[in-house]
């Protein structure tokens, strides 16, 4: 490559320069005090250099300073970057005197101490070349945990991440529901089961989003798939009443490397596999298109094929009218967490909140237990899909790399195994 082409290229180099504000917020009724710890801002740049990802983790003072001197971007879209990055980031929560209310309501009704830690994250994206801004974008999300402890048997629960897009009142009233929920679960009597296999199994659509991201999504992420020995001894598929979509709705044109995202990609349709999740790293490394899913957790962390917003197609019926013909099953209400082994097949969610099915009707609780299964043997099985899609938000990690992500999907059900 000449002097001049070289300089060419460089002009049409695309820069992802990003900065991440974190604000947090602990709420306790004793003495009705808000605590507030100190807000932190990280920044990075993000660009491609040939094949190689460079990422360049500093204050976004010296990071506008290397862009200017090194790649010799001109000042006034130093200036704009700058501009856009620096604006103030406001912790904007309405409705605090509900917030206490609801605290002490719960804690007078089942004689608990009650606190609640709210952490605003906010993202902010910047993709520019020498010409100019390409693109701004502006994420804000809200961290929503808790944790409950009795007065009698200093017996303790800690909550999921309930992530929410926007914090209004109504949204404060839903997510005490859920916690006024767990509370119950938490204090009443339940039994053990023993043989899962047995049961048929019924899932809310939040337990069915972690369960469908770990039962396929994560393989699915090109990373991962093609590192899998399984997908080259194994014929991929799934019954034809599967369809996932991924990107689904997304209103973010450009991922953390400043490439176009495709929204609406199928991965799965009539359950045949039709596309993975790629990055402009991945794409080079398998040969294959990039999807725009190169996502970046944190500052520390490198660059993979991530999962966003998995949108699982829904049937025809609603589950519940399998669900009222079912003399022995499980209805699993939450899924806390899962991990899954693409090199085996084998994934593990673990149940926190399920009732026991007899006769068509939810009866008792179950105690937490932890549920395997085999992607491929799972794959195979006669999978039951409702008939309405609900939303979720939740954490997901990936070599030590934290992201949010989204699932818009309905009840789920599995019929107990055959036995031979």
């Amino acid at each position: 490559m000449n002097v001049k082409s070289r300089e060419k290229s460089s002009k049409y180099k695309t820069y992802t320069l990003i900065s991440e504000y974190s604000l947090t917020k602990i709420f306790s009724t004793e003495n009705q005090w808000v605590e507030d710890f100190p807000s932190t801002v990280t920044s990075r740049l993000n660009f491609m250099n040939e094949y190689d990802v460079i990422i360049l983790q500093h204050s976004l003072s010296s990071i506008l300073s290397y862009l200017s001197k090194e790649k010799k971007l001109p000042q006034k879209i130093i200036e704009n970057a700058k501009n856009l990055l620096e604006d103030q980031c406001y912790f904007d929560i309405p409705a605090i005197e509900q917030i206490f209310s609801k605290m002490k309501e719960l804690e007078k009704k089942y004689c608990i101490d009650v606190r609640i830690a709210i952490e605003l994250k906010e993202k902010r994206k910047i993709i520019f070349n020498h010409n100019g801004v390409i693109y701004v974008n502006k994420e804000r999300y809200y961290i929503f945990s808790y944790n409950v402890v009795h007065y009698n048997t200093q017996q303790m629960s800690l909550s999921d991440y309930i992530i929410l897009e926007y914090l209004h009142y109504d949204n404060f009233l839903d997510v005490f529901q859920r916690i006024e929920e767990e509370i119950q679960f938490m204090f009443k009597k339940k039994i053990k089961l023993i043989d899962v296999e047995s049961y048929d199994l019924y899932f809310h659509p939040y337990a069915t989003g972690i369960f469908f991201h770990e039962f396929i999504g994560h393989l699915l992420e090109a990373d991962h798939f093609f590192t899998s020995p399984l997908v080259y001894q194994q014929d991929f598929k799934f019954k034809e009443n599967i369809n996932i979509i991924e990107n689904y709705g997304l209103y973010q044109r450009y991922d953390d490397l400043g490439n176009i995202i495709y929204p609406n990609i199928d991965l799965v349709k009539k359950g045949k596999l039709k596309n993975l999740l790629n990055s402009e790293v991945t794409k080079y490394i398998y040969r294959q298109q990039s999807s725009g899913n190169a996502i970046q957790g944190n500052n520390t962390a490198d660059i993979y094929p991530r999962m966003q917003h998995m949108y699982i197609c829904p049937g025809e019926k609603p589950i519940g009218d399998s669900l009222t013909r079912t003399m022995k099953g499980i209805y699993v209400k939450k899924l806390n967490m899962g991990e899954v082994n693409t090199h085996t097949g084998d994934f593990t969610v673990e149940v926190e909140m399920s009732y026991l099915i007899e006769n068509g009707k939810c009866t008792s609780e179950v105690e937490p237990f932890m549920m395997t299964f085999n992607i491929f043997e799972l794959a195979n099985r006669e999978l039951l899909l409702g008939n309405e899609v609900k939303t979720f938000y939740n954490l997901c990690g990936k070599r030590g790399s934290v992201v949010k992500v989204a699932y818009t999907v309905p009840a789920l059900g599995i019929k107990a195994s055959a036995k031979e």
